[in-house]
């Protein structure tokens, strides 16, 4: 057991013992040691050069070490600090972006004309051509279906349906969603239907209405659900049937109905 320890540790053994070889021959030639002192320090200086550049790399090495691991603990603060500051300029741009959307919902309360409640929204439901989404007001809260729900930049839908404290809202771009509109310029009517994910289609428009990409898409408040003069999207394209009697026309609507955080509920106008 001693032979395996010794072995595998023999270089600080050897070490240790050339240290202990050194001091006994420096206590020696403290002491005096007559005539032998020259022959002794002929012999012992080669060991006494080998000793003292091992204890200097010695200090070297720890030195190297202690400033290795200072450097080590340096990078792994500063690397917290680093997390702290992103974690600090990731809530302090939330907080901007937040107060962006409720000024613009603030400034749309008081410049629309009709009477507002804002929401949040809770949950999507959205897949190819059905889409919905839930708000966090119900029938508690005044809400009842059929109500039209608005964002600050144009329409998002209307109430499908209602519970005591939630609603769900049908959006503009789902299949079953269908909104009477005009345009803006040339005041053609027809019915904007959804399409499914983020567009929408214009029917019922004859071959002589004058519409164009780019034309602004607006409600037109028949049906007595949607108030007049929202902005539902601008054509993209315009399309000649196969008939020739009416346009294909394509909507973007103004409003990403999919990434929404706040709406407004239309309670009166």
């Amino acid at each position: 057991m001693w032979r395996k320890f010794l072995w595998k540790n023999r270089v600080y053994v050897a070490l240790a013992l050339a240290v202990i070889v050194f001091i006994a021959i420096t206590l020696i030639l403290r002491s005096g040691g007559g005539q032998s002192g020259g022959f002794v320090t002929e012999a012992v200086a080669p060991w006494q050069k080998l000793v003292s550049g091992a204890g200097k790399s010695a200090v070297n090495l720890s030195e190297n070490l202690l400033f290795f691991f200072s450097i080590k603990s340096d990078n792994e603060r500063l690397n917290k600090e680093l997390a702290l500051l992103n974690a600090q300029n990731t809530e302090l741009l939330e907080a901007v972006n937040e107060n962006e959307r409720l000024r613009k919902l603030l400034n749309y309360v008081r410049n629309s004309g009709f009477k507002l409640k804002p929401a949040a929204v809770i949950g999507y439901d959205p897949d190819s051509y059905f889409s919905s989404l839930t708000i966090d007001l119900g029938s508690d809260d005044g809400i009842v279906k059929d109500m039209s729900i608005v964002a600050p930049s144009g329409l998002v839908g209307k109430v499908l349906s209602v519970s005591n404290n939630y609603s769900k809202v049908l959006l503009l771009t789902d299949i079953r969603s269908s909104v009477s509109c005009i345009a803006q310029r040339a005041r053609c009517a027809g019915s904007v239907k959804g399409k499914g994910r983020d567009l929408c289609e214009m029917k019922f428009l004859s071959i002589n209405d004058d519409i164009k990409p780019g034309d602004a898409i607006i409600t037109s408040g028949d049906g007595k659900i949607y108030p007049k003069g929202v902005k539902v999207g601008e054509v993209t394209a315009v399309t000649q049937t196969s008939d020739g009697m009416s346009y294909d026309v394509e909507i973007r609507p103004s409003v990403n109905v999919l990434k929404l955080e706040e709406v407004l509920v239309v309670v009166k106008y």
